[in-house]
């Protein structure tokens, strides 16, 4: 038999190291053994303080406590649990938010839609815009694309309070709010203007009244060159200069500046001209609002959560500082073509309408991506045209009978009073998306303007998706 004590006979060596790791090996398994039994008292202790005292036994819930089973918010996944419903106290009522389903914090994961714009607009908790749609929709699809323009109409028609709602989706550092009307006092904000995109001024008949040398500084910046100037700075002469820039303006009807405006050819058409609706419609709309408003307990007042805004205004910078590597094709622009009149100023200002289209597909610039072998890229969609035709074709006509002081476009005016026929409009993008694109392409192109068979777009006027006509690929 063999012993500790045999193998130091052996080897005295080798039988110490045994007998040390035997007894580690021992000590070891004691010390695991009395965990072990630590654990399952502490297990028991805990088993009895839960349990119901003896005798006691449990009780059956009231009929009126017993949890059922509610319906769950979207389908329930497999092995999910399903909650009961929970006894809360009476609580005050809350504000009657606005809730728009499929947001999440993040921007990036959710598609602004033009939708949302106006729900902004409208519903913000101050400042909120009514009846004012169709020129805030146009002001936000130009500051997408960074296009100059000028907000008119009536004084006291809102069109400061309309400028500051669109700076609301702005973010502060794309844009200078300059209400300064002297000559120098422009080149004295230089630097900071500089550092914007936009260049904001509330009244721009002040600036046409008392600053001569701005106004021409505004002309060459707003056709893209660089203005400088020198003028003396603690004794000594210094160059100014401000870069190319986005200029946003109003400007009042009744102000005689309004006037020589419009007698300056070369000054009118460097802005997109958007109009205030101040029509008797407008005003009873406005009208009531205001009573509604007055009249009705805060916390049933709908309004739009600051959440949307932010996520708007991250859209909106993200839109900004996108840059293309080329302009959006446009397969419908040969159609729509015909419905726009021929004048003298049209072969410049005709830029302008297809610059809101440009904007409207930048606008959704995540949902006009075209994949094409290795390359992107941007593609109107008809949506696109929709949008811009209800929101300023007749207004781009009448811009082009102030630039050309016609009473009629007559023959020139080709098809501008008829309507304009969608489903045709889509056959002939069709018909051009064939002659640069392969059909797997071009298919995917009509298949992502697709909807149950159908073709949608935005309505101004209704504030939703409307079905433009029925389409079988």
């Amino acid at each position: 038999m063999f012993t500790f004590e045999r193998q130091k006979e052996l080897n005295p060596f080798a039988s110490d190291f045994a007998r040390k790791l035997y007894e580690k090996i021992v000590k070891s398994e004691k010390k695991q053994i009395d965990f072990a039994e630590k654990v399952n008292r502490y297990t028991e202790k805990a088993q009895e303080a839960a349990a119901p005292e003896e005798g006691e036994g449990w009780k059956e819930a009231p009929a009126d406590d017993v949890p059922q089973e509610q319906p769950m918010e979207g389908p329930r996944r497999e092995g999910q649990a399903i909650e009961s419903p929970r006894r809360e106290e009476p609580r005050r009522e809350a504000p009657n938010v606005l809730h728009f389903p499929g947001r999440s914090k993040d921007p990036a994961d959710y598609n602004i839609t033009l939708s949302d714009v106006v729900d902004w607009y409208q519903h913000k908790e101050t400042g909120e815009v009514i009846a004012q749609n169709r020129a805030m929709l146009r002001m936000t699809l130009m500051a997408v694309s960074l296009k100059s323009f000028a907000l008119e109409g009536p004084a006291g028609s809102g069109k400061t309070y309309m400028l500051n709602s669109l700076m609301s989706v702005i973010p502060e550092e794309k844009f200078y709010w300059h209400e300064q009307a002297t000559d120098t006092a422009l080149f004295n904000d230089a630097d900071k203007i500089n550092r914007a995109q936009i260049l904001m001024i509330p009244e721009y008949q002040k600036i046409l009244d008392n600053c001569p040398q701005t106004r021409e500084t505004i002309k060459t910046i707003t056709e893209g060159r660089i203005a400088k100037r020198k003028k003396m700075v603690d004794g000594e002469i210094k160059e100014f200069t401000i870069y190319p820039k986005c200029v946003m303006t109003s400007i009042a009807d009744e102000n005689e500046s309004k006037e020589r405006l419009s007698e300056d050819k070369e000054d009118m058409r460097r802005f997109s001209h958007i109009r205030v609706d101040s029509s008797p419609e407008t005003t009873r709309k406005i009208r009531e609002y205001v009573c509604e408003k007055l009249s009705m307990r805060p916390e049933l007042l709908k309004h739009a959560p600051d959440s949307l805004g932010d996520k708007i205004k991250a859209h909106m910078a993200n839109c900004m500082e996108l840059k293309l590597k080329s302009p959006a094709l446009d397969p419908f622009v040969y159609y729509v073509d015909q419905f726009l009149p021929e004048t003298d100023k049209s072969r410049a200002y005709v830029h302008d309408y297809y610059g809101h289209v440009q904007s409207c597909a930048k606008f959704h610039h995540r949902q006009r991506e075209l994949q094409h072998g290795r390359e992107t890229f941007h593609v109107a969609d008809i949506a696109d045209h929709y949008v811009v035709y209800n929101l300023y074709h007749k207004e781009f006509c009448n811009t082009l009978k102030a630039l050309d002081n016609l009473v009629d476009f007559g023959e020139r005016g080709k098809r501008y009073n008829e309507p304009l026929n969608w489903r045709a409009c889509f056959e002939a993008g069709i018909a051009k998306m064939k002659e640069n694109f392969p059909e797997v392409v071009v298919n995917k192109w009509i298949g992502r303007q697709l909807t149950n068979n159908k073709v949608f777009a935005f309505d101004v006027e209704k504030q939703e998706d409307v079905a433009l006509f029925d389409y079988e690929p």
